[in-house]
């Protein structure tokens, strides 16, 4: 199964036309960052820290095309507006493992000039 819906990855790249490898590009550094960082919040139980990281990754990553990716950040951002943080850890651990698979999906890609 495809992470990206090439639909809107091809959509994207029309658009950002010679800007859109940096685009992807940033998006992976970024969104890589965000993610390593998140082990730090929990430890500090601060929930509010991730869901303004998940906020980001959510909407970037619906972007480019990474929808399950984004639905994923979107549940878990709306478990900590509500309160509901028991599993937040397992979520975010789902979350990095799905974004491995986004990734090297992007970068394979990219690389293949599709």
């Amino acid at each position: 199964m495809s992470e990206i819906n090439i639909d809107t990855f091809n959509e994207l790249k029309e658009i950002m036309e010679d800007n859109f490898n940096f685009l992807i590009e940033n998006y992976i550094k970024t969104t890589s960052r965000l993610l390593d960082e998140h082990k730090n919040d929990l430890n500090a139980k601060d929930y509010n820290a991730i869901k303004i990281k998940v906020h980001s990754i959510k909407s970037s990553s619906q972007q480019i095309g990474a929808m399950e990716l984004g639905e994923m950040s979107k549940k878990i951002e709306l478990d900590i507006i509500n309160n509901q943080v028991t599993n937040i850890e397992s979520q975010m651990n789902d979350l990095v493992s799905k974004y491995k698979l986004v990734e090297a999906e992007l970068k394979g890609l990219i690389g293949s000039g599709s």
